[in-house]
């Protein structure tokens, strides 16, 4: 099926974003992938911890590009690693350009906090709802592939429609709109 193939490369955390959060990590102090997942989980209040899978491939990866070395541990059998001035360098570039999209910050909280900034409550709530719509998008998706059924389509993209517009009109009502809603 082909939603399958899609969900295996959709993920809550956009690609290349936990290579950044261990460089910054690493930048702050030397770890070992098991203290970067609890770091994460920590620094995320629990929304996010980064599996095993993902981390010690990733840090193997770092260190045969150069950005990350592995160094010397007092805990016998457990590796720590640091960054190297390649890694850096290269930090610093992508901490550049994350500023120029920090007026969509709002959209993911959960990994505002690996960049250095903490979340409002409001973040958080913003995501709840989000990740809940967008789960609900999906299921309805899975769902219509199993019964294509036109007038329960008709019915819920009417529903996100109203839902586009209404949120349009609270944004003209401050005056404070950066974009617009666009028909199709």
């Amino acid at each position: 099926m082909m939603h399958r193939h899609w969900e295996k490369h959709t993920a809550c955390v956009p690609k290349g974003f936990l290579r950044l959060t261990i460089l910054k990590l690493l930048n702050e102090r030397e770890l070992s992938g098991s203290e970067i997942m609890d770091t994460i989980e920590k620094e995320t209040k629990g929304l996010w911890r980064p599996s095993p899978g993902s981390v010690y491939p990733l840090l193997a990866w770092l260190v045969d590009k150069g950005f990350i070395k592995e160094v010397q541990s007092s805990v016998e059998g457990m590796k720590r690693y640091t960054l190297t001035e390649e890694g850096r360098t290269f930090l610093k570039n992508a901490k550049d350009v994350e500023m120029e999209f920090g007026s969509l910050k709002f959209m993911i909280p959960t990994i505002l906090s690996q960049v250095g900034l903490t979340p409002r409550k409001e973040d958080i709530q913003m995501k709840m709802y989000l990740t809940r719509l967008f789960t609900d998008i999906v299921n309805f998706r899975r769902s219509f592939e199993i019964n294509p059924d036109r007038e329960r389509f008709d019915k819920v993209c009417e529903i996100i429609e109203e839902a586009c517009e209404r949120i349009e009109s609270v944004l003209n009502e401050t005056g404070k709109v950066n974009g617009g809603g666009e028909k199709f």
